[in-house]
């Protein structure tokens, strides 16, 4: 039988888990300091609130299965309606390890699909280096696909989704790191970095971010101290960030993503 699942961004987990479990009748079934969820039979609901650096509001909609072939009964569905599907197998994120599959529908809307397997201590596991998410994606016959592009990607924000549409539009299906939710760890962002020709101080986003509040504008504050800071607030990280063989941009306007793309994919519309 599937649940409905609603994931939701907060500012104030302790007031969010005060007014949800009032709003409930109900206690959290599963509450850490970042994060806290309901499982709720009337509706039947897996509501789930985090407080990780993100923008407030809805993060991603989407159904957990209780098996394997409801997961797959539903991959199976998402293809007939020709959706890009991503792939997670093990997937570690909310304090659970899961296989799951993430589309994102045509207003631009991330829709999660999982079989949740454990518990496990911690939020999630760091995202490896793109190497290494390269060769996972090959190992799992996703090369031919990807051609080694990886966005870090936000669904929520429109030069995000601009830009893995013009990835797709060029028949290419990224690797696809949500990382407000996964966020790199701080040898893989120093390397995303070090390879792009920026400094942290200038993937640094302003707009939407608690950048004033944490006080980011002052010149004095280091690069590592710049870094501890996305990595304690991946919204300050900007997006989206591209990977490929080609190397690592920023890609704001979207159409710079196509400097690192294969000279032989044919892009609808492109430039």
């Amino acid at each position: 039988m599937k649940r409905f699942h609603v994931h939701v961004g907060v500012d104030d987990i302790e007031q969010s888990v005060r007014f949800y479990s009032q709003l409930f009748g109900s206690a959290p079934v599963k509450r850490q300091p970042d994060y806290a969820k309901w499982m709720l039979e009337d509706p039947r609901v897996n509501f789930a609130i985090s407080q990780r650096g993100a923008r407030p509001g809805v993060d991603h909609i989407g159904f957990q299965v209780e098996s394997a072939d409801e997961l797959a009964g539903i991959r199976s569905r998402l293809q007939e309606a020709d959706a890009a599907v991503v792939d997670q197998t093990g997937a570690t994120c909310c304090y659970a390890r899961s296989d799951k599959h993430w589309v994102t529908d045509p207003s631009g809307i991330a829709w999660e699909t999982f079989h949740t397997l454990a518990d496990i201590p911690t939020f999630n596991t760091p995202v490896p280096p793109a190497a290494e998410l390269a060769r996972s994606a090959a190992s799992q016959g996703g090369t031919a696909m990807s051609d080694g592009i990886t966005i870090y990607h936000n669904p929520a924000c429109g030069t995000s989704r601009n830009t893995l549409a013009l990835i797709r539009a060029c028949g290419i299906e990224p690797t696809i790191v949500e990382y407000l939710t996964t966020p790199p760890s701080r040898d893989t962002l120093r390397a995303l970095i070090a390879r792009s020709g920026m400094t942290p101080r200038d993937l640094l986003r302003i707009k939407g971010t608690p950048y004033h509040e944490l006080g980011l504008d002052a010149p004095e504050l280091t690069d590592e101290q710049l870094l501890d800071q996305m990595l304690a607030h991946p919204i300050l990280i900007n997006r989206p960030i591209v990977v490929s063989p080609k190397g690592v941009k920023l890609c704001r306007p979207p159409d710079l993503v196509l400097d690192l793309l294969p000279t032989s994919t044919r892009c609808e519309g492109a430039r």
